[in-house]
């Protein structure tokens, strides 16, 4: 169950594209995977500057190019 919680976090980040926005709305939303708010912050901190992350956002045409 915590896959599906960080999932739904992730495809929110990747949605809003903003980090302290998608960690407010996971602490507000949370589901009953037994993930702490801390947990959950934690991985969308660490998918936020992943390669995974980026690719995502390339993919969509929104990437930060440097």
């Amino acid at each position: 169950m915590k896959s599906v919680h960080a999932a739904t976090g992730r495809a929110g980040l990747v949605a809003c594209g903003d980090l302290a926005r998608a960690i407010a709305l996971s602490g507000r939303f949370p589901l009953a995977s037994g993930a702490s708010e801390a947990e959950a912050a934690g991985d969308l901190r660490a998918f936020a500057i992943s390669a995974e992350h980026g690719r995502i956002r390339e993919h969509l045409g929104v990437a930060i190019r440097g």
